[in-house]
Parts: structure tokens; C-alpha cells; sequence
């Protein structure tokens, strides 16, 4: 995440691609909720959280006992997604 604090954004991204790739090739059992993370930091750095929705809820679907998801924050992600003030459903 250190490109991505430099402002190096295209670089951050092949970053965490290469990353979420190495993770997948070790089954790291949480790879793909990693990847979602960074990626959502990076997207929203870049003001393109909206191509998350669905990925975002869909990790909601696979863990749903994780509190960013079930939560009324879980909501206000999603609805920050959307780029709206309304949350879930």
C-alpha cells in the first residue's frame, strides 16, 4: 500500500493483483476477502468504488458473519458504493 500513499495508482493496482495471485497459488483460505480490501481502498482513491457493488455484496453472501457486512456499517459501505445516502438492501 505504499505505491498507493505515494499516489502511484496504476502501480498499486498490478501490485495487488500480483499479490491476490501469490495468495490464491498458497490457499490463503481469505485471498479473495484481501484482495477486496485493497481493492476497495485503491478504487475509492480513485473514485471508482461503484464497480464494487456487486463484488461487495457477494463477499456479504460468502461471509456473513463478518461485521463490515451484517452490520449497519456493512450497509453504509454498500451505500457508499452506490455513491448514495441510501444503505441495504
Amino acid at each position: 500500500m505504499r505505491m498507493l500513499l505515494a499516489g502511484r495508482l496504476a502501480q498499486t493496482e498490478t501490485l495487488i493483483d500480483e499479490v491476490f495471485a501469490l495468495r490464491q497459488r498458497a490457499r490463503t483460505p481469505n485471498a479473495t476477502l484481501l484482495y477486496m480490501v485493497q481493492l476497495f481502498t485503491l478504487r475509492r482513491e480513485q473514485g471508482r468504488l461503484a464497480e464494487l457493488e456487486l463484488p461487495i455484496r457477494t463477499l456479504a453472501e460468502q461471509y456473513p458473519m463478518i461485521p463490515a457486512f451484517v452490520s449497519p456499517r456493512g450497509c453504509v459501505l454498500v451505500a457508499g458504493v452506490r455513491g448514495t445516502d441510501r444503505a441495504c438492501p
